[in-house]
């Protein structure tokens, strides 16, 4: 092989490696969360699964026709008069289990009062959706920016988000707005300049950073 040849073979292979380095790093870099996850097909689901999400599905449909996006309309049911009471209600419960308490509590007065004036934002509709889940038996977690509030559950070992405010505001998109993949979410805050240490979860009365709460469910 003549110089010339070593010396492409030789650029070649590095570049090789600089491509797969990148790509490796790139898909770690939204908060530790890899890139290029896909939305999932419902009929390619296990049967279990397929049932879940459906029934999920419909909730989350059901609530993106009937809601109506009122600023003013949360701020009043986040009132303090609203909100004592139910800190004096969590009060009964003492220790280390009380912010839990607390957080249930105030997430059941939250979806009760959104359900009954169908008004609210983003922090309204999520914790609606999250009480709503839990009843046909759907858990999902509050997943939080500086701006911004959702659901956040997992389906076959990956993360996905439903995003009632996007169902409201984007409705073209709704057969997605219910199934977004985590990394999509962190992109689009990070779009917003929002940084990965203030996307948190709501996880057991304290609020997790995402790369942590990932790592550990």
């Amino acid at each position: 092989m003549n110089i010339a040849a070593r010396i492409s073979t030789a650029l070649l292979a590095a570049s090789t490696f600089a491509f797969l380095t990148y790509s490796f790093f790139r898909r770690k870099r939204h908060c530790g969360i890899p890139s290029g996850l896909q939305a999932f097909k419902i009929e390619a689901l296990p049967e279990n699964d397929r049932e879940k999400i459906k029934e999920f599905k419909s909730v989350f449909e059901y609530w993106g026709r009937v809601l109506q996006y009122d600023e003013q309309a949360s701020d009043e049911v986040w009132a303090e008069d609203n909100i004592m009471p139910v800190f004096v209600k969590a009060s009964e419960v003492r220790g280390e289990a009380h912010s839990r308490y607390f957080h249930e509590c105030l997430n059941k007065f939250i979806a009760e009062s959104v359900a009954k004036s169908k008004k609210g934002c983003c922090r309204d509709f999520a914790r609606l959706l999250l009480i709503e889940g839990q009843k046909i038996g759907f858990n999902t977690y509050l997943i939080s920016t500086t701006t911004h509030v959702a659901n956040l559950y997992k389906l076959q070992g990956k993360w996905y988000v439903a995003d009632l405010t996007d169902q409201l505001s984007v409705p073209e998109n709704s057969a997605f707005n219910y199934k977004i993949p985590l990394e999509r979410f962190i992109r689009c805050a990070a779009n917003r300049k929002v940084n990965c240490k203030d996307v948190t979860v709501e996880y057991d009365g304290t609020r997790v950073p995402i790369e942590e709460f990932i790592q550990t469910h």
